[in-house]
C-alpha cells in the first residue's frame, strides 16, 4: 500500500511539474483562440448579413449554398466554443504561477517536517 502512495504522489507531483513547463504553451494557444475566434466570428456574422451575396450564391448552387450556410453556422458555434474555452484557459494560467508556488512551499515544509521525523 505505501508503494501505491509513493507512486501516486510521484505521478501527481509529475504531472504539476509538467503543467508548470508547458504553461508558456497554454497561455499561447488560450491567447491566440481569444484574439483569432472573434475575428472568425466577425467574418462569419458578416457573410451571414449579406442578403445580396446569400441570393446570388444561392440562385448560382442551392449546394452551395447549404454547404456554405451550414459550414458557416458552425464556425459561428466554434468560435463561440474557443472563446469561452481561451478566456478560462486564460484565467487558468494567469492564476497557475500562485497555485504552483504555494504547492513548493507546501511541499518544502512537508518535506522539512519528514527530515526533522527521519533524524529523531
Amino acid at each position: 500500500m505505501g508503494e501505491d502512495r509513493i507512486s501516486l504522489s510521484r505521478l501527481i507531483e509529475s504531472l504539476i511539474e509538467r503543467v508548470n513547463r508547458e504553461r508558456k504553451w497554454l497561455l499561447t494557444l488560450a491567447l491566440v483562440s481569444i484574439t483569432v475566434a472573434p475575428l472568425s466570428f466577425f467574418v462569419s456574422v458578416q457573410a451571414l448579413t449579406r442578403p445580396r451575396m446569400l441570393h446570388r450564391l444561392r440562385l448560382f448552387d442551392e449546394t452551395l449554398y447549404t454547404i456554405f450556410m451550414v459550414s458557416t453556422v458552425l464556425n459561428l458555434l466554434a468560435s463561440f466554443v474557443w472563446i469561452v474555452v481561451g478566456i478560462k484557459e486564460v484565467r487558468f494560467v494567469l492564476n497557475w504561477n500562485k497555485r504552483f508556488r504555494r504547492y513548493l512551499d507546501l511541499r518544502n515544509k512537508v518535506d522539512a517536517q519528514l527530515g526533522l521525523e527521519e533524524k529523531e
